[in-house]
């Protein structure tokens, strides 16, 4: 009996794969952040050539509504292939899906972000992704005016060659910014409380602030803390 709770005991305190991965994400958020991106950026990568033709036919199906509202004639094809028929000469749409790639980058962003909540994700992805399908719609519609020779749509053109990979970078740091500068920022890194286990990335003012009538037994646990991060003994006196 006393055997099989000491060897309970003993497998309770070895840490699981998942305390040192939780541990990596929030001692080294940088190096994370780059593992889980680029692990993240490959497997969207793969997806996205299974499925990403069909993101193409959406956006085809949406542009042609637009289109025909703006009083074009154009004609919308898929079969086996995505073209549209314009004034006698075609338009075809193959391998659009590897331009429309920077949805699946601004996935990986996201998803690879250090220390981001369950909660943060949603909210960033609902908005993310609407404005990178407009940007989508948007740039293919122009098209068809750019090639009527229409100075506008030229730009309209011209800036989306331009923003198409920046896009997904200005998004993440626009939804994402307080985590990002959480994360990149080493002077202002994020620590987890001895006392009640959140992560702050002002972890000072925090404990002087909600913590402020700390007992005996808690203002030990906060000794040993900052003995075991010398840094901040430093830029407390600072």
């Amino acid at each position: 009996m006393n055997t099989k709770k000491n060897t309970k005991d003993i497998i309770s305190q070895v840490p699981s794969p998942w305390s040192h991965l939780s541990g990596f994400v929030k001692n080294r958020p940088k190096t994370a952040f780059i593992i889980k991106f680029v692990i993240f950026s490959i497997l969207f990568f793969i997806l996205w050539t299974q499925i990403g033709r069909y993101y193409t036919l959406v956006i085809s199906h949406v542009s042609h509504l637009l289109l025909k509202g703006m009083g074009y004639d154009v004609a919308l094809h898929h079969n086996g292939e995505i073209y549209f028929m314009y004034r006698g000469g075609l338009i075809n749409l193959e391998n659009t899906e590897l331009i429309n790639f920077n949805l699946a980058s601004f996935l990986a962003l996201i998803l690879a972000t250090p220390l981001i909540r369950k909660q943060r994700i949603l909210k960033s992805l609902a908005w993310g992704l609407p404005i990178l399908f407009v940007f989508h719609v948007i740039n293919l519609v122009a098209h068809f005016p750019y090639y009527d020779g229409h100075s506008w749509a030229r730009a309209i053109v011209s800036f989306s060659g331009i923003t198409n990979m920046a896009l997904p970078f200005i998004l993440w740091i626009a939804l994402t910014h307080d985590f990002v500068l959480e994360a990149f920022i080493p002077e202002e890194r994020a620590y987890q409380c001895p006392l009640c286990g959140e992560t702050k990335i002002g972890i000072l003012e925090h404990l002087e602030t909600v913590h402020q009538n700390m007992n005996q037994k808690e203002k030990q646990k906060v000794k040993i803390f900052l003995d075991n991060h010398p840094q901040l003994k430093r830029k407390k006196h600072t």
